[in-house]
Formats: C-alpha cells, structure tokens, sequence
C-alpha cells in the first residue's frame, strides 16, 4: 500500500526546492492544454520542436532560441520551394548536430505535409514523437506536454525513486500527488526529476 504521508513529505520537499531554484518555471511545468493539439498550427509545432531539440531534455530552463519566426510561419510556402531555404537557416543552426536534427525532422514533415503528420501524430500518440530526428525516450515527454498531445509523466530513474520511497508505482504516485495538490503529472514529473537530479533522494 502506497505510503501517502511518506509521499507529500517528499513532494512538499521538492516542490518548495524548484520553486526556490527555478523560479517561473512552475508556470510552464503546470501548463497543459488538450485544445492546444487541437489547433496546433505548423508555426506551433515547430517552435515547440525545436525547443525540445535544442533543450534536450532539460525541462528547468528553455534556452534562448534563434529567430526562426519567418521561417516557422512560412512552412508551406517553403515545402513547395522544395526547402531550399534550408541553406540559408543552417546558419542561424550553426550546423551543429541538434540544428541538423531538427531540419531533418522538418524535412520529412515538409515532404509528408502537415495536414496528414498531425492526424498520424494524434492516431499514433507520444510514442511517435520518439520516431522524430533529435528526440529520444525522455525528451517526447517534455514536447507532448508542450504540444498539448498528453500529459505524460516519464519513467525516469528520479521518478522511480521518488516511487520506491513511497512504496508505490510511478503512475500511482502522479496520480495521488495529482490528485492532492491539484497539479498537471507533467508538473509532478518536473518537480521530482529536477529534486532527484540535484538532491539524490532516496540514496
């Protein structure tokens, strides 16, 4: 049986931690919106794409991006100039490896079309997103959230931890913190991982 108080002791560690450490980032680790896939617009996706790129993983501070607006609001005029404006972005990507996965990542898109990658996308669900250039099993959870496709919680090894101190699985330990506190899992998630990763609970 899931120790519930063992759980809010750690969690009311850890939250007040972030929020000492990472101040404004609860706002964005709270922030999930399921109408947000919905309306998902090219411009969107891409933006949050290359932030999940670029970010690898790290869901405490998103790093300052390069001015892509033009080329994110022009993406289907761009797929029928059969991308050659791809030379001149490379730049702004300092051809370095994340820069390339990302403009494979767009490539593919280009060539498949939006339209149909989306509804692939919301068929197939985040286990799709790993399928992409530049995300790995860690970083299609921060870029689900961001695109309002699921509000994942990753099963990382801070998490697994966080669940054996309460005796509990992952899943039951979101969903009763959840539940609790009134948070996104996605928050939980943010909240624990960043803990575990500075604190080392649980060794």
């Amino acid at each position: 049986m899931m120790d519930t108080k063992a759980a809010k002791k750690m969690f009311e560690e850890a939250k007040q931690f972030y929020e000492q450490h990472c101040p404004g980032a609860m706002e964005w680790a709270n922030n999930f919106n399921p109408e947000a896939f919905k309306n998902l617009t090219p411009a969107g996706f891409f933006e949050a794409y290359w932030r999940a790129v670029h970010a690898n993983g790290t869901q405490w501070a998103v790093p300052q991006l390069p001015d892509m607006t033009g080329m994110f609001k022009n993406f289907e005029t761009m797929a029928q100039a059969n991308m050659q404006s791809f030379t001149a972005a490379m730049s702004a990507f300092n051809q370095n490896e994340q820069g390339q996965s990302f403009l494979d990542g767009y490539k593919a898109i280009a060539e498949e079309g939006f339209a149909e990658f989306k509804k692939r996308l919301e068929a197939s669900g985040i286990s799709e997103l790993e399928n992409m250039p530049g995300i790995g099993p860690a970083t299609k959870f921060y870029f689900a959230k961001d695109i309002g496709l699921d509000d994942a919680i990753k099963p990382d090894v801070w998490l697994a931890r966080a669940a054996e101190l309460c005796k509990a699985t992952i899943d039951e330990m979101a969903d009763f913190l959840s539940k609790e506190y009134n948070m996104r899992r996605g928050a939980i998630d943010a909240i624990l991982h960043w803990y575990g990763a500075e604190k080392s609970f649980g060794k």
